[in-house]
Order: C-alpha cells, then structure tokens, then sequence
C-alpha cells in the first residue's frame, strides 16, 4: 500500500470526488466533502493528477451527512449522497461554473442558482440495470464503482421505497431464465403515474424465451403491466408496455423504449421555462432538434408555433406523430432522421426563427452548430445534461454573434453529481 497522507478536501470536480491538494499534485478522492479533513492514499497516478482511496474522515464537513442507501460507496450510481442537499446545488452550479470558465473560455457568468427538487428521492421514473449471466440464468445490478464488477440489488432510493420488492421481483424472473439461450443485457424498469410497473429486457443475443415464464411473472405480480423482451432483431411483448403522461394539458404516449426525462417534477419546469421564454412571440417558427416523443413541439404548436422536430429514433418519431393526433394539433411536423444529413438535405432550406436543442451527453456535432449558425435565428434555447460539452458548444455559438441571457440550472438528478442546465441565447 502507498503511504498514507492527510488532507483537507477543498472542493469537487465535476464527478463529485473532493479535490484535495498534494504539494503540486492534485487528487481527486471519491465519496469526500469540500471541507473534511481526512486520510487516505493515492491507488493511480498520471501526469497531472492522481486518484485517492478515503481511509478515514478525520474531521468531518459541516456539509457531510450519513448517506441513506446501503449500497452507497460500493454503488457507481450515485456520488453525492453524502452532501446535505443544500451543498448538492452549490456544488452543481459550480461545476458548470467552471466547465464555462475552463472549457468555454467564458469570463465569469451569472449561473443562477440550480433549481431544487422538492422529491430528490424515490423521483426516478426509471433505471436501468445490466443484466449477465450466473450459475446457469441471470441477474441484474448496477456497475460498482470499479466499473467493472456487478452489484446486486434489491433497492433503489432514487427509484422507489425500501420497502419495495420490485427489484426482488425481476432478479426472481431473471433467476428463472436459462443462461443457454441468451447473451448479456440490460434490464429497465419503468414507473407509471399510478404505481404500475413495466420492463424492459433487452439481450444482445436471444434464441428463445419461455413464454411462461413471463406469463407467470406478470400473473404473480399484477403491478407490472407489461413486459418488452428482445434480443438481436427479434421483439416479444406481453400486456401492455406504454404508458401516458399529462403535461400542460396534454397527452403523452411514451414506453421504456424511447427517452423521456427522469424526473417529472424537474422536466416540467424545464418544459415552463422554454414556454415563458416565449410568451412574448407570436407564431414563431420553432426547429425542435432532438426532439424526442415530441413533448416541447406540442407543447409550443399549442402556444400557436410552427414546429419542426426532428430525431433520430423511429420509435420516438412515431410516438411525437401520434402524440399530436393525441392531442388534435396538426400543425407540428416530426421527422425521422440524423439531425446533421436533415439539416443538411430535407430541410436544407428551412429558416427558423428559434431553434430548441436537446442533444444527448455528446453535445451537437460541428456540422450540427453550421447548420444552426447558417440559419441565424434570434434565439436559441440549449438544454444540456453535459457540462463541459455544453461549454464547448456555447463558445462555439458565442462567437458567431450571440450572447447569453439566461443560464438556469435544474436539479434533474439529485444524490448524483449530474445536473441539467438550460441556456437562452440571444442573436446580437
């Protein structure tokens, strides 16, 4: 073992791990809080940076609080359990802070304050677990945080009450599937309004699946309303595996099949948010890139917009199409594409006064930020899970003559060290 140092934590990096300060060396110390002082050892070193194991907290942070899950160190889930939930936020919004300031090359910027959550806990509408093989069937856990080894589980805080045996229910069905007829996976489980479950099992190979054994579990356990298995090409479907959500009075079909956010709460203030910022515009034209199942293009083509959305899923295309059948607009315009090549041929064309960007972890492409600057619209409204690539893309559209009015951040994922942040650009 390497020796043992002592130190004190003097903020976190934007994985949640304290930074702590060795001579000229920086260390990044998982499951610490800015202001403990503690023990520990280095276990990597790097070039300019090395990664700490906690031995003991010495003496602890006035913001350091006993975690609630009983998996929490061992679990790569979450990260800031530990933080009272006041220093969560402060937290986050420095992380986006100086992903701005690092990354962006911005000069300091007003982050507002990270909207909290009243529910950071048991708000999760789902999880999604991977799935391998054991003795001859399955089970199903979270990536601990070596990142390599599966953690079992029977509970999760984020997603429901302790007392909750759904996960107990899916590891007894995954118990009763042979490991012969099937690959590796994924198991997602998805939370209703009304407190009914579905899963999803998606395999990388499947031969074949006992009905039965499905046909039995959804018998034993009536709360689940429907199961999806696939493996390869190949789809079953048992009950009825879709489910609707009511946001600003409409309608929504969706399915653990097609992205939806989180947290509820939180994405319906977001989707607030994005109407206010319009309030004041009359029948805009609105390019809603990313736009999944469609929710921020009816919920705009209600407030009287012209909307184009486009996505990249088939499914989430179809689901934004009957969507707003759904809800009698027929003014939206969904298609089904890669958001550069449609930009770029189907609507190589089409003006916008504001573009909606919702793109996933990996931020836009540069072709992606071409086709938005070609376009020269008078806003833009930038929703981001990612900070540092919502920090490069921002100084990419910043320099092509728009300034930023608004950077809102939302607590999307509490007791985790993700955020979501909201940016409202203004064409200068």
């Amino acid at each position: 073992m390497s020796e043992i140092l002592v130190g004190k934590v003097i903020a976190l990096n934007s994985e949640g791990q304290g930074i702590v300060r060795e001579d000229s060396l920086v260390v990044f110390i998982p499951f610490t809080t800015p202001g403990d002082t503690i023990r520990y050892h280095i276990v990597k070193r790097k070039k300019n940076f090395a990664t700490g194991k906690l031995l003991a907290v010495i003496k602890p942070s006035l913001q350091r609080v006993k975690p609630l899950c009983r998996y929490y160190g061992e679990c790569g889930g979450c990260q800031l359990q530990h933080l009272t939930y006041e220093a969560q936020l402060e937290n986050k919004r420095q992380i986006i802070e100086n992903a701005l300031i690092r990354i962006g090359k911005f000069s300091k910027l007003a982050v507002l304050p990270v909207v909290a959550a009243q529910m950071n806990w048991m708000y999760r509408r789902h999880i999604t677990l991977k799935i391998i093989p054991h003795q001859g069937v399955f089970r199903a856990g979270y990536i601990a945080i070596d990142n390599q080894t599966l953690l079992t589980i029977q509970h999760c805080p984020l997603f429901l009450a302790e007392d909750n045996v759904a996960l107990a229910e899916v590891q007894t069905l995954l118990g009763k599937i042979s490991s012969q007829q099937a690959t590796e996976g994924r198991a997602t489980l998805f939370k209703t309004e009304v407190n009914q479950l579905i899963l999803s099992l998606n395999f990388e190979k499947l031969n074949k699946i006992e009905a039965e054994i499905i046909e039995e579990f959804l018998k034993q356990f009536p709360r689940w309303k429907g199961v999806i298995v696939k493996g390869g090409s190949k789809k079953w479907v048992w009950g009825d595996p879709t489910n609707f959500l009511e946001i600003g009075h409409l309608k929504f079909l969706c399915s653990p099949e097609v992205f939806i956010q989180n947290h509820a709460e939180q994405s319906l203030k977001i989707y607030q948010q994005i109407i206010d910022l319009l309030s004041k515009k009359k029948q805009a034209t609105i390019l809603d890139l990313y736009c999944g199942i469609g929710i921020s293009s009816l919920l705009l083509s209600q407030q009287g917009h012209r909307v184009i959305g486009i996505e990249c899923n088939p499914l989430s295309i179809a689901m934004a199409k009957e969507n707003a059948c759904l809800n009698r607009l027929t003014t939206p315009q969904f298609i089904e594409g890669d958001v550069e090549k449609v930009l770029q041929k189907e609507l190589q064309e089409q003006q916008a006064d504001l573009i909606i960007l919702n793109p996933p972890r990996q931020g836009i492409t540069p072709a992606v930020g071409v086709e938005i600057l070609r376009r020269c619209p008078q806003e833009i409204i930038y929703v981001s899970c990612m900070p540092s690539t919502l920090a490069r893309d921002l100084s990419l559209i910043c320099v092509k003559g728009y300034r930023i009015s608004l950077i809102q951040p939302y607590d999307m994922f509490p007791q985790t060290s993700h955020v979501e942040t909201l940016v409202h650009l203004i064409r200068s």
